[in-house]
């Protein structure tokens, strides 16, 4: 859970650290919002303000439905193969990698790791 925070949301390592569920605004409408204005020192041993004195918001998905998509377009729908892989493409150029990847080797590798041979 510490990894998704700071991994989705861009949090600091101290900053996850002490998260409370006081700081989940359910009322926001239509996503929660997560509220970031405190971090934990560790060389203190204590609850201090941010870095930057600035209070963040992460956006938090409210409750799914079974319907629900897990991963949606911008507009609520599915993502469309084209826009994916077009995105995937600008990820890799941005993480330095091999440029002529697609985001199907994903899918190559996963199902090589999990066939049962049949």
């Amino acid at each position: 859970m510490l990894y998704a925070l700071e991994f989705l949301t861009g949090m600091r390592p101290g900053e996850a650290a002490v998260r409370r569920w006081r700081d989940l605004d359910r009322t926001a409408t239509p996503l929660w919002r997560l509220h970031v204005e405190t971090a934990w020192n560790s060389h203190l041993r204590r609850e201090k303000t941010t870095k930057t004195l600035v209070e963040r918001v992460a956006p938090v998905r409210t409750r799914p439905t079974e319907d629900d998509l897990i991963v949606s377009g911008d507009r609520g729908g599915p993502r469309s193969n084209s826009h994916s892989n077009t995105q995937f493409k600008a990820d890799v150029e941005l993480l330095g990698l091999r440029g002529d990847r697609t985001h199907y080797e994903t899918r190559t590798r996963a199902m090589r790791r999990t066939s049962t041979g049949a």
